[in-house]
């Protein structure tokens, strides 16, 4: 939407540790042309919706809900500043990041 894309990933935070590694071995297992998550839109949608199922989920969790939850529970505890919080979800302006931003439901 706003034109600016940056595809990283922050991993600063004590909770997200346990990926560094899981993601380290992905990295290490394909070739580097390769994009390191090859999922269309539909497969993300069937694989939460698969797992959602399987833990018992009613709805099953959808693919925007992703990009809700982390500013939420970010904000909600306090682990990032709106700043911090603004970049991953390339939400430009503090309005953009308060229509996700639902801490209060965490």
């Amino acid at each position: 939407k706003t034109g600016v894309f940056d595809g990283s990933l922050i991993l600063d935070l004590e909770n997200h540790q346990f990926l560094a590694p899981v993601l380290a071995q992905l990295v290490a297992c394909r070739r580097t042309s390769e994009p390191l998550f090859d999922l269309l839109p539909g497969q993300l949608s069937w694989s939460l919706e698969s797992f959602g199922s399987r833990l018992g989920l009613k709805p099953p969790p959808l693919p925007y809900q992703l990009k809700h939850s982390g500013p939420s529970i970010d904000f909600a505890d306090q682990s990032r500043d709106l700043t911090s919080i603004k970049r991953p979800g390339r939400w430009r302006s503090d309005s953009s990041l308060r229509r996700y931003e639902k801490g209060a439901q965490v």
